[in-house]
């Protein structure tokens, strides 16, 4: 964030109004990164559609009115898992050492990156495409986060002193977290696009997994959802809405794809009312 930021503030002035532009910069970036994943996983309409809801999104658009490490290292993430999700299906070397790359970056950026290393664990068991601990790709890929992250937070730790919030209560800070991030999600995303969201994981992961056949880019993305939240679940370091800026992608991709699935049977009984669905009618408080 520092580096990239400062590269930026050096270009276009050091002002408030440069450092506003360059979280939305890197927002656009993610919105074009969901548009080019929806549109090869789903249609060119779907990618369209959940590009729009993420930039339409309450949490995103509160996130974009800071300037905070949220959106860069949320387009690190999803960059970093669609690259896995590409080494998954072709298994080349240059696949695994780009996704190492862009781990690096994420997990430089912010320390929710280091949900990136359980992604592959949970990719692969989707997949159960076990031959990729085979793949020299794999391992080198692991370098990259090892190399410069392992230090990095090593000499940087007197930095994270009083980091750990620990449970505001009695109860598990897991329960606490599991509670206040679905609620979270949920009230950013809303019930139209929560209940396409559960049709696509039944579509895209639960149905293929029972069959052998989960594609690997949506094991990827699937696995990005829930190593993140699974980290910031298991880590008690506060419990705050933003943090789940990154999840965001794969659930509007999830919903996109649900909504395909169920748009050739509405239409046939109800012929033109997929088409005249706005996207206003998708978000929360419509």
């Amino acid at each position: 964030m520092y580096v990239s930021g400062g590269l930026w503030l050096a270009l276009f002035g050091a002002s408030r109004t440069a450092a506003m532009l360059f979280i939305a910069a890197t927002a656009a970036g993610s919105a074009t990164l969901i548009y080019t994943l929806g549109s090869r996983l789903v249609s060119r309409r779907g990618g369209a559609l959940a590009a729009l809801l993420f930039l339409a999104s309450p949490l995103v658009q509160a996130s974009t009115a800071m300037y905070i490490t949220e959106h860069l290292v949320t387009l690190f993430m999803l960059a970093s898992a669609a690259m896995f999700g590409r080494f998954a299906k072709t298994g080349s070397t240059r696949d695994g050492v780009l996704f190492g790359l862009l781990a690096a970056a994420a997990i430089l950026t912010r320390g929710s990156g280091w949900a990136l290393g359980l992604m592959p664990v949970v990719a692969i068991l989707l997949t159960r495409n076990f031959a990729l601990l085979k793949r020299s790709g794999l391992w080198l890929g692991a370098l990259p986060p090892l190399l410069a992250g392992v230090p990095w937070y090593y000499l940087t730790r007197s930095m994270m002193t009083g980091s750990w919030a620990g449970s505001p209560g009695d109860e598990p800070y897991w329960r606490v977290a599991v509670r206040a991030f679905g609620t979270d999600l949920y009230q950013s995303l809303g019930l139209a696009v929560s209940l396409l969201a559960l049709a696509g994981f039944y579509v895209k992961i639960l149905r293929p997994f029972a069959e052998r056949a989960v594609a690997p880019e949506w094991a990827a993305l699937a696995g990005l959802a829930i190593a993140t939240l699974g980290l910031q679940c298991a880590l008690p370091v506060g419990i705050e809405a933003r943090y789940m800026v990154t999840v965001i992608p794969t659930v509007l991709l999830l919903a996109v794809a649900g909504l395909a699935t169920l748009e050739a049977p509405v239409a046939r009984f109800l012929p033109g009312v997929a088409t005249r669905i706005g996207v206003s009618s998708l978000l929360p408080g419509s």
